[in-house]
């Protein structure tokens, strides 16, 4: 049901999800503290002319959450110019990032946030 959460923003989860953004940003800005949002891209379907339904209801979604005030940074194109191959899971069976697509989160968060 990741549709509802994603492609439906009258759904409850959508909204769930968008109020607790919206609480730890608003607590982190109560509290002095910088928060940053940022997701894992699907890291099995890494091509620049991908029709993943998945990526496009995330560029949906981060886009609808800009329109309520929560910044989430993006690193699908960070992805796709420093990976080695267009699947970066673990194997077949698991689909969980391996090590270099944690590798190229890590260098996109260095990045992202150079103090």
């Amino acid at each position: 049901k990741w549709k509802d959460l994603y492609q439906n923003y009258d759904s409850v989860e959508n909204k769930l999800f968008i109020d607790l953004l919206k609480f730890i940003k608003k607590t982190s800005l109560e509290k002095n503290i910088s928060t940053n949002f940022v997701y894992f891209p699907d890291v099995v379907y890494l091509s620049v002319n991908n029709n993943n339904t998945r990526l496009q209801a995330w560029k949906n979604f981060i886009s609808y959450a800009g329109e309520q005030g929560i910044n989430i940074n993006n690193p699908w194109e960070f992805f796709i110019e420093h990976s080695s191959k267009t699947n970066l899971s673990w194997s077949y069976v698991d689909d969980h990032p391996n090590c270099e697509a944690n590798q190229i989160m890590s260098k996109y968060l260095s990045n992202l946030f150079t103090f």
